[in-house]
């Protein structure tokens, strides 16, 4: 029978070796973000309706990718101490610049809001996160996404809203 002292050390034990692969695999999820991001350029291009709009994502394309390399770098510092942190930190990060693009490319009609199904199924793929820090950090990528549009966006057409935000509610 085993004592529940032993049964407190093993899940302690248990629990650090968790924080310890999440931050671990944070910084893979960064390494991998980076090189999607950039890799998205040619998209860009296709989708951008101008130039000036093209160049202006491309920018917020570069920032996201250095914020993501800071977080690689501050893996190499702190180790598995940045825990769950790393993960939230990507979310947010890329999300922002998801909803950058999706901002000036349309609002809720853009095709971008699919970004989000990427952090969503990415994340959740590579970093072992707990169901807690998975409906905190995917829900404010969502909120940061809805709330906008429906305080400062009109939208004409609802079923693109709704069907839209149905795919997304249902990843996360």
């Amino acid at each position: 029978m085993r004592s529940p002292a032993g049964e407190d050390r093993l899940r302690a034990a248990f629990e650090r070796e968790m924080v310890a692969l999440a931050a671990q695999r944070g910084a893979l999820a960064a390494k991998v973000a980076i090189v999607m991001e950039l890799g998205f350029a040619a998209v860009d291009w296709l989708i951008a309706p101008s130039l000036d709009l093209f160049v202006r994502i491309q920018v917020y394309r570069v920032v996201t990718a250095a914020l993501l390399l800071a977080g690689v770098f501050a893996y190499r510092l702190f180790g598995a101490r940045l825990g769950y942190s790393l993960a939230f930190f990507i979310g947010v990060v890329v999300g922002t610049m998801v909803n950058l693009i999706i901002f000036h490319l349309g609002g809720y009609k853009a095709a971008y809001y699919a970004g989000h199904m990427l952090i969503f199924v990415g994340l959740g793929v590579l970093v072992p996160l707990r169901p807690r820090h998975c409906l905190g950090t995917f829900g404010i990528i969502y909120l940061s996404y809805a709330v906008p549009i429906l305080l400062y966006d009109s939208i004409a057409e609802p079923s693109v809203f709704i069907t839209n935000n149905t795919f997304l509610v249902a990843t996360i």
